[in-house]
């Protein structure tokens, strides 16, 4: 009995290759910080090429938001996402913003769809300061040490009180 429902089992699943490599968003990595533009990347998982081409994605309405209990800041509205090759090669989606992040916490809503299947992901980061390398203080001068000055002129004879000489 046992064998014959892993068999079902397997059959099943070998005969919906689809369902076994959908797309998926994967982790977010961050290119920004606070006060920057928003850019970020987010992986795009089991991803093939007809799904790609097909892939919209966008932030998630008001609605679905407020279904989830987020807020949705205004400044989400100008977000864009767009499918690209990450830093490594891998296909991403590139998320950014026209105008600089203000805010030290970010939580997105990605609707993602494709001729196969809709996902909604929710994401939320953390943008830091940006850190700036500390400038080298300017280098003073080395102290020299007193030198001992020789004087090639004969040295003179201290004089005497009565102006002798001797």
């Amino acid at each position: 009995m046992k064998t014959a429902v892993r068999r079902i089992l397997l059959l099943s699943a070998l005969m919906s290759p689809g369902a076994l490599y959908a797309l998926g968003l994967g982790e977010i990595h961050l290119n920004s910080a606070l006060n920057q533009p928003f850019d970020a990347d987010i992986d795009l998982v089991s991803a093939t090429q007809e799904d790609l081409g097909a892939l919209r994605a966008s932030l998630a309405n008001g609605d679905t938001f407020a279904k989830y209990g987020l807020d949705r800041p205004s400044f989400l509205t100008d977000f864009a996402f767009r499918v690209t090759k990450g830093p490594n090669g891998q296909d991403v989606l590139k998320v950014t913003s026209p105008r600089p992040v203000t805010e030290p916490f970010v939580t997105l809503l990605v609707e993602a769809s494709w001729p196969r299947g809709k996902l909604l992901r929710e994401y939320t980061v953390l943008l830091d300061p940006p850190v700036f390398a500390p400038t080298p203080a300017a280098a003073e001068p080395p102290v020299q040490a007193p030198r001992a000055v020789s004087s090639a002129a004969p040295a003179s004879r201290p004089e005497t009180l009565d102006g002798s000489g001797t």
